[in-house]
């Protein structure tokens, strides 16, 4: 596709708005698992439109980002030109306006079949009411969220609408886990990630993205080059919980090997700092046996549900441009698909693709990357931080 560069007021993305960048020399969508998505755009400085890109908080960008769906738009935030004549264009998709909407204080509770509908009152209960005109974002949640629970909606501070989409606490995310630990259907709660898909002004959260059915990666058919990585930069197995209120309580530290110790050894030990004071601010008199406790049960999450903490380990693969069709390619892979690698000594599977840079001018995947830990099982402040 050519892109469509649009002045920031459009909302409907209906005709070629400021007009179509016919100029282009590439255009990149990069989209992690919960975390950047983003557009890379270089045109020549004497380009047609190249003096209105260079206005850039006053454009968007507008293009395809994956195979087979609609394009959608992203807000220009930064221009670099090379002494060759070159401009390079760096956009956010829309919702990361998101960080930047900030919602009143709100306290309800709701005990019903349909909590998901309250999602979407609170969410545009903005202080900057200007955007509510012409630019709402609408949450639309899968009818699994429609099932009798009760439900605790709070804030007593205001917060963006980025952080109640995906805070660790209090966001649609955990109260969407409330309503589905109440279910007593075993399928339901274990085919359950919660995830979202970014949709111009739609934000759907999705039981998971992508297919269950593996896309095949495989080295010297579809594959061109690989490279394989480890990254425990910010992995921990054990915490060191604490209370802040009017005096300051450290518990004991709790680390995974009290729960496993054939598994985990001294040597991997890696701890951080949790504040577990909003869990105890209910409680008149807080003890360091509370707050050991708070952290313990940190501790056993983490080596029950395995979500994350022992790093990443992921395969980035560059794709053929030229390569016959193999049974689930993936060079069609969407965000979030089961996958399975394959190479002469080297089988990886149980994976899933959490990075795709989509090529839009050639409209076909450029380069995927597939992990065995994947980002949905971290905390979902990666996305809040790679979006501001």
């Amino acid at each position: 596709m050519t892109p469509v560069l649009y002045p920031k007021g459009e909302t409907n993305f209906i005709t070629d708005g400021l007009g179509r960048l016919t100029e282009t020399v590439s255009c990149l969508v990069t989209e992690e698992l919960n975390g950047v998505y983003e557009c890379s755009l270089k045109i020549p400085r004497n380009a047609r439109l190249a003096s209105a890109l260079m206005n850039y908080e006053q454009t968007i960008i507008y293009t395809t980002h994956a195979n087979g769906k609609a394009p959608q738009p992203f807000d220009v935030y930064r221009v670099d030109m090379t002494e060759e004549g070159i401009i390079t264009v760096n956009a956010k998709h829309i919702s990361r306006r998101l960080n930047r909407r900030i919602i009143k204080p709100y306290s309800y509770t709701y005990t019903g079949p349909r909590p998901g509908a309250y999602f979407y009152g609170y969410f545009n209960n903005y202080y900057n009411e200007y955007y509510q005109l012409g630019m709402r974002f609408a949450i639309n949640v899968p009818d699994v969220l429609y099932h009798t629970a009760t439900v605790v909606f709070e804030s007593e501070k205001p917060r963006t609408a980025m952080d109640y989409l995906l805070a660790d606490k209090n966001s649609v995310l955990t109260y969407s886990q409330t309503i589905i630990d109440a279910y007593e259907d075993s399928e339901v709660i274990n085919s359950w990630v919660g995830e979202y898909e970014w949709d111009k002004w739609d934000v759907n959260l999705l039981a998971r993205r992508g297919s269950t059915t593996p896309v095949i990666a495989r080295y010297g058919s579809n594959v061109q080059s690989f490279k394989r990585y480890f990254d425990y930069n910010n992995a921990y197995n054990g915490v060191v919980p604490y209370y802040s209120g009017q005096n300051v309580i450290i518990g004991d530290a709790s680390r995974r090997k009290d729960f496993y110790p054939d598994l985990y050894s001294d040597d991997i030990d890696m701890f951080t700092a949790v504040d577990v004071s909003s869990e105890l601010q209910d409680t008149e008199t807080v003890t360091k046996n509370d707050v050991t406790d708070k952290g313990a049960n940190i501790v056993w999450e983490i080596a029950t549900k395995a979500r994350g903490y022992d790093g990443e380990d992921s395969i980035e693969i560059e794709l053929l441009e030229n390569a016959e069709d193999i049974h689930g390619d993936i060079r069609y892979a969407e965000l979030g698909d089961n996958a399975v690698f394959y190479n002469d000594d080297l089988t990886y599977d149980n994976a899933r693709v959490t990075r795709v840079v989509y090529d839009s001018l050639l409209e076909r995947n450029q380069s995927v990357r597939i992990s065995q830990n994947t980002a949905p099982e971290k905390t979902y402040g990666d996305i809040i931080r790679a979006s501001i």
